[in-house]
């Protein structure tokens, strides 16, 4: 049994690159169809119409496959989202807007929802899409001056992270993904010893 793609049309893949966005695709549709535990690897490679011998030649496990799907999903948000923000000059405002609203995105993602009770498989696609766009925008604001970490990256990067994950699941069984997406973006630049008017400034105009 085959599904389409949701997504819009890409690229011509390779045979190899092709057989495994089918996989990740079949993985997202039994994410939002099935519990995370319920799910086998011959689940995902009948949904993709391959073998499942040709699922291991690609993934080595049912957990990798779904964390590669949903990094994917994610990712593909903060690519989008980073087209249109970067046109700011100020770095503080470019971190605030992403993560308010990368927040907002994942936080009312049925995928998120299902895998609420597989918080690990959460947390490793969080950080798997999430961590270059941060430490890029990082080192920009770093460099340019006006962003000072309180934690090194080996600290700050788990903190924010499973920050991210608990405020995620507090906000969606609150229904405060709104409010909770402004809050992330406070936490954010709290960490980043950006000076509390600035934050005040930057939180009120994403509320607008």
């Amino acid at each position: 049994m085959k599904i389409l793609p949701s997504e819009p049309p890409k690229p011509i893949l390779g045979k190899k690159a092709k057989t495994r966005q089918q996989l990740i695709n079949a993985a997202i549709h039994l994410v939002l169809n099935l519990d995370y535990e319920s799910i086998k690897p011959e689940d995902i490679a009948d949904i993709a119409d391959i073998g499942t011998r040709t699922f291991y030649n690609h993934f080595e496990n049912k957990q990798v496959c779904v964390i590669a799907a949903v990094t994917q999903r994610f990712k593909r948000y903060a690519q989008e989202l980073e087209a249109t923000v970067l046109i700011e000059n100020d770095q503080a405002a470019v971190i605030a807007t992403m993560a308010s609203q990368m927040f907002q995105l994942i936080a009312t993602d049925k995928v998120t929802e299902r895998l609420l009770s597989s918080p690990i498989v959460l947390g490793e696609a969080i950080a798997q899409s999430q961590g270059d766009f941060l430490n890029a925008n990082l080192a920009k604001g770093i460099a340019a001056g006006v962003l000072a970490p309180s934690l090194d990256a080996h600290t700050l990067g788990p903190v924010v992270t499973w920050g991210f994950v608990g405020l995620i699941m507090a906000s969606i069984e609150g229904q405060s993904q709104s409010q909770d997406s402004i809050n992330w973006a406070r936490f954010i630049l709290h960490n980043l010893n950006v000076s509390a008017p600035k934050i005040d400034s930057l939180a009120a105009k994403l509320q607008n």
